[in-house]
């Protein structure tokens, strides 16, 4: 074995000299990985963004639905039929429930987004409620809509009914209030019969404010009672007890008909799965009269259309036009009708190439029609509402 003496060194190589056993090497500096260090902070933004992704907001959000085609939900006899080559544009907005912290800021940078507190959508009413309201809206629309249409058409639509249903009372001090309740039908009053709600009406409009209404009440369980009651006076926005304002008098409830029914001169159908709500009134009557007449009620265009509608041809308000008309911007129509209410919002959302007209009745509706190509029939301006 060599050794080394103290006047001796070792060499391996040419100038480099080889250490010793007691000589201490540093370590190699080891590499940096760059995606070591990086993945803990980017392992918890993850977690983070997951964690904010599943937390759940109590609000709904509005967002743009579809504009399709009516002709192809309507069913009416082959030999009454008149299938148009435009279309009327059933328009609809899409409903979405679960809402996250991300959605506020959809909210923000999309105009055609639109978030609402739940409870202000709801009111009182679960989820559940809220859908069967809106489809019971939405059988209630058709019904008008048919009914109109055809009495529009000339045809004579024989109504029936068993009272004036109490559909909901007004919140404060109202006539109706302790005296009547929810579910209650006036089968007459003052000892006119009203079948329908429209009777009772008609009955108040002779009415004023402090006279008193006898009326006999079926309540919800069969049973029979009389009630009488001292009108109030109506305001801009309810019904008050205190004084005569001058408005007419009232009850403070909301009326429909009971076990609503319509003698309709043939049957029509209008397929409206998965929709709800009363937004398409006005649309199903325009299309409906279209299919049952010759010509091109549309011009032979898509027309995309919004409002309720009852049977005395009144347009309402439906809200959401913001959401459908981006929708009907995305169809590609040109012409929209839309109750005055919403009027100018659609208007800011047209953009180019869609024009946007305000109606208040079936008849405005029509006469709309006409001034863009449309071809009215001769019956129409006869009987829609005014």
């Amino acid at each position: 074995m060599d050794t080394l003496t103290d006047n001796e060194t070792r060499r391996d190589t040419t100038g480099r000299v080889v250490p010793g056993p007691l000589q201490w090497t540093p370590p190699e500096r080891p590499h940096k990985n760059w995606w070591a260090l990086a993945g803990g902070p980017l392992a918890l933004l993850v977690g983070f963004l997951f964690l904010v992704s599943s937390i759940q907001l109590p609000y709904v959000a509005l967002a743009p639905g579809g504009a399709d085609p009516i002709n192809e939900l309507l069913s009416v006899p082959k030999d009454k039929e008149f299938p148009p080559k435009g279309s009327f544009l059933l328009t609809t907005v899409s409903l979405e429930t679960i809402i996250t912290p991300y959605d506020f800021v959809r909210d923000w940078i999309d105009d055609n987004y639109q978030l609402i507190a739940k409870k202000d959508l709801l009111g009182g009413s679960s989820e559940r409620q809220y859908n069967q309201e809106a489809q019971q809206e939405m059988t209630d629309s058709k019904q008008a809509a048919v009914v109109l249409a055809f009495r529009t058409l000339g045809y004579s639509v024989a109504e029936h009914g068993q009272g004036s249903l109490i559909l909901g009372i007004a919140s404060g001090n109202v006539p109706a209030r302790g005296v009547l309740e929810t579910g209650d039908a006036i089968t007459a009053a003052d000892g006119t019969a009203t079948p329908l709600a429209t009777d009772l009406v008609a009955i108040l409009q002779k009415r004023t404010f402090g006279d008193t209404l006898d009326a006999t009440v079926t309540k919800a369980d069969g049973s029979v009672v009389q009630k009488t009651l001292k009108l109030g006076s109506r305001t801009d926005t309810t019904c008050t007890t205190k004084a005569d304002t001058g408005n007419g008098p009232c009850l403070g409830v909301s009326l429909g008909t009971k076990a609503h029914k319509f003698d309709l001169p043939f049957d029509v159908k209008i397929d409206t799965s998965g929709i709800g709500g009363p937004s398409a009134g006005l649309a199903f009557t325009l299309a409906l009269i279209d299919d049952l007449t010759p010509g091109e009620l549309t011009g032979g265009k898509n027309v995309a259309v919004t409002g309720t509608i009852d049977i005395e041809g009144n347009v309402g308000e439906v809200g959401g036009v913001v959401q459908k008309t981006a929708a009907v911007r995305a169809a590609k129509a040109t012409l929209f009708l839309v109750p005055p209410g919403e009027f100018e919002d659609a208007s800011k959302h047209a953009g180019k190439g869609l024009k946007v007209l305000r109606v208040t009745t079936l008849k405005e509706a029509l006469a709309a029609l006409a001034a863009n190509g449309g071809e009215v029939p001769k019956l129409a301006g006869q009987t829609a509402g005014n």
